[in-house]
């Protein structure tokens, strides 16, 4: 069985370029991340490969966290913070070499209709599969 450290939250004692090499210390074959957006992908690429390990996956962006904000993808109205999210994601993944997405659905209103935040979290994975 081969493991991925998450190290968005494994190893929290040390700076996140420093949790690579820690995760293949422990012997994980893969690091997958929550929001590595603030961290130069390039730096991620060059540790992963120096520590032999592969980025298995990360998170889309979630955009505004503190203000509860945890993706887009199911949120009525927000199609076009989705489609910048998830460009941006792909971007990032490039450059680390990254081939799999968590698509966030995000936190629909309380008040949206069930059936409206199921369409739109079809429409966007729809879209975002013709990508």
């Amino acid at each position: 069985m081969k493991l991925a450290a998450n190290i968005s939250l494994l190893f929290a004692e040390l700076e996140p370029l420093a949790r690579i090499e820690a995760a293949a210390e422990a012997g994980f074959a893969g690091v997958e991340f929550l929001w590595p957006y603030d961290l130069d992908p390039q730096a991620i690429r060059r540790e992963i490969a120096a520590h032999g390990l592969v980025p298995v996956q990360m998170n889309s962006p979630a955009g505004n966290r503190e203000a509860g904000e945890l993706g887009f993808a199911a949120v009525p109205g927000s199609e076009a913070r989705f489609e910048e999210s998830v460009r941006q994601a792909l971007e990032f993944m490039r450059e680390v070499g990254c081939s799999q997405l968590h698509v966030l659905a995000g936190r629909p209103p309380v008040q949206a209709n069930g059936s409206e935040v199921r369409a739109t979290y079809v429409r966007n994975l729809q879209w975002l599969g013709d990508r």
